[in-house]
């Protein structure tokens, strides 16, 4: 079997961390390591690191103040279905299992702010 080697460009450490652990997952992919310096090949690949849609970042930043599906779906105008689509689909994209773990990866990665401090 062939191995595709992989080389992660990324603007923030978080997002290498997080794209290099994702991939070191997938059978058949190595990652090649490169200088800081390094700029993207102009034939490379790249990967879009908007992970998430504007309505799956909308239902996950209301989870920074609500606390039920039931709460999201009536301040964001949405069905309980559509609500729990968007985070279904938000587990998959950033490898969690829980709303607690998504949250707290989307802030690492800087896909929400913390608005703990206002």
């Amino acid at each position: 079997m062939r191995t595709l080697r992989v080389r992660i460009y990324a603007r923030d450490e978080f997002v290498a961390a997080f794209m290099r652990e994702q991939v070191s997952k997938l059978d058949g992919v190595r990652i090649v390591s490169g200088s800081d310096n390094d700029s993207p090949p102009p034939d490379a690949s790249l990967v879009d690191t908007d992970l998430l849609t504007p309505g799956e970042l909308r239902v996950l930043s209301m989870f920074m103040r609500v606390d039920t599906v039931r709460q999201a779906s009536k301040r964001l105008n949405l069905s309980q279905n559509t609500v729990r689509t968007h985070l279904r689909n938000v587990y998959i994209k950033l490898g969690v299992h829980s709303l607690h773990r998504a949250l707290l990866v989307a802030l690492r990665l800087g896909l929400l702010k913390d608005t703990t401090d206002e």
